[in-house]
């Protein structure tokens, strides 16, 4: 294990992140920006610094619910790293590789990381039906059939998968006071990362939106890092007469993709430099 933590999981990173370096269209990325006013770049750099402060959220709440003395800080620089890595990357080598690893090097026990990606997990699917469902009930104006759907799924999320996900996951008690919570920053962060894309194109937000969550399952099924072109298919399949479409999340993943991975590599890569100097005693497990 620890051959793969020291050795092996550095060079697969290594790896893949020469491959998406040199795959990503970086440089047209960089003309569509250009062509952008300057207050709506502004507004969309905002915007991504908020998504992963949302995304933090999920692990800085669990974490400090587990009665653990690390940081906020802290906790929120691994969860950034960790998340920009997933979306680029995917979930197999963010998410869970790189949690485990940056966050055993503060202490952390296997058990406890696992509750953290449980609970970010769960919490952001159920979000992300919330979002759906509240979307049915809006498109189905509380008549027809659709409508209904979006009714029923509302009341199944409000009022039963809190519940059902703590008493399954066998969590402490303390958990259940925290899962409305979460859901609600999950359900926030998936209407931000639409916001976001309708600030880039200004296509119609409701239809942006109902596109977004139909494209996130499709490349959740794929299981390809970032939904790379099944993501823009399944878009442009929706919304097929926008010609701006497939130039606008070209940006859209620059600014929420790209850059933040290229800004998570110097950290991850000189964490432990920078960390001491910053943040005294980051590592915890060796040092003491």
């Amino acid at each position: 294990m620890r051959f793969f933590f020291q050795i092996l999981f550095p060079l697969i990173v290594f790896i893949f992140c020469l491959k998406f370096l040199t795959v990503y269209n970086w440089r047209e990325s960089v003309d569509l920006i250009l062509k952008l006013h300057p207050g709506v770049v502004l507004k969309i750099i905002f915007l991504v610094i908020l998504n992963y402060v949302l995304l933090s959220l999920f692990d800085i709440f669990t974490i400090k619910k587990l009665n653990s003395k690390i940081s906020i800080l802290k906790i929120g620089l691994i969860s950034f790293i960790s998340y920009s890595f997933s979306m680029n990357l995917g979930p197999l080598l963010g998410s869970f590789g790189m949690r485990l690893k940056l966050y055993k090097e503060v202490g952390l026990s296997t058990k406890m990381i696992s509750k953290v990606i449980v609970q970010g997990t769960q919490s952001n699917w159920i979000g992300f039906c919330l979002v759906g469902s509240l979307l049915m009930i809006f498109i189905g104006r509380w008549g027809g059939w659709l409508g209904l759907i979006g009714v029923f799924s509302y009341g199944i999320l409000v009022k039963k998968i809190p519940l059902t996900f703590w008493k399954k996951f066998h969590l402490e008690k303390n958990f259940f006071d925290i899962n409305l919570l979460l859901i609600g920053v999950a359900s926030v962060h998936w209407l931000n990362q639409v916001y976001i894309l309708y600030l880039i194109t200004k296509i119609q937000y409701l239809i942006l939106l109902k596109a977004q969550l139909i494209s996130a399952l499709t490349s959740l099924a794929s299981h390809i890092p970032s939904g790379l072109a099944i993501y823009e298919i399944t878009m442009k399949k929706i919304i097929p007469n926008e010609k701006f479409l497939l130039g606008g999340i070209l940006v859209y993943r620059f600014f929420l993709y790209f850059l933040p991975f290229i800004l998570s590599i110097p950290l991850y890569v000189f964490r432990f430099k920078l960390f001491r100097r910053v943040l005294s005693g980051f590592v915890v497990t060796k040092n003491h």
